[in-house]
């Protein structure tokens, strides 16, 4: 899906890869997984799961290259799940 000015791509860190059911990480790098939403208003228009393939390493600099690679225009952490996160004020 192409990202036009209306619609925000968010990558939310992941306890786990069940997706938009999985519980928010409290730490964006450690996390296992990333899920990356496509949110245009209140709505999902799209989600994928993606693993972090560099969860049990911990190598400077590698972090944020991994994660500007995903694209995300929000990052995010730190609340219940990631559905909620989403709907969240």
């Amino acid at each position: 899906m192409a990202i036009d000015a209306q619609t925000l791509r968010i990558a939310v860190a992941s306890d786990d890869d069940r997706g938009l059911d999985a519980s928010v990480s409290a730490h964006f790098g450690r996390c296992p997984a990333y899920t990356l939403a496509e949110v245009e208003g209140r709505e999902i228009r799209s989600h994928r799961i993606v693993a972090n393939p560099y969860v049990d390493q911990h190598i400077p600099g590698v972090m944020p290259e991994f994660l500007a690679s995903l694209k995300p225009q929000v990052p995010a952490r730190s609340a219940t799940t990631t559905r909620s996160f989403l709907f969240a004020k």
